[in-house]
């Protein structure tokens, strides 16, 4: 019964593993949009359980325009020569983990209610 239970407890924590998740943007667009992530359809951050770390580079503009399913580990965005925002236009955006916003700020900066 113990093996029977530790390979059961075994393929649980590899199951969820596998699922895991860190996405990047790889061009401005829609928090939904598969191209905004470089993913198949339907596939962007928070769609499905396992988000770990979701990540905005410099250059990227990326607008939340749904709630996801299920909230994200972690949000990066990298400040720098470019054009770096999260547009909030619908929905909501759960981070459970840390929100990191890395380089010099200028500009217009938005109110982030925490």
């Amino acid at each position: 019964m113990k093996k029977v239970l530790s390979l059961s407890l075994g393929l649980i924590f590899i199951g969820n593993f596998l699922f895991a998740q860190n996405f990047t943007a790889v061009a401005s667009g829609a928090w939904n949009s598969n191209t905004t992530w470089g993913t198949a359809v339907g596939v962007y951050p928070g769609a499905a359980a396992g988000t770990l770390l979701v990540t905005i580079p410099t250059g990227f503009a990326v607008t939340l325009n749904v709630t996801p399913a299920f909230p994200i580990g972690d949000l990066a965005i990298a400040v720098g020569n470019g054009n770096n925002t999260l547009t909030v236009s619908a929905g909501t955006l759960t981070v459970t983990g840390g929100i990191l916003i890395t380089g010099a700020v200028t500009g217009v900066v938005a109110l982030l209610n925490l």
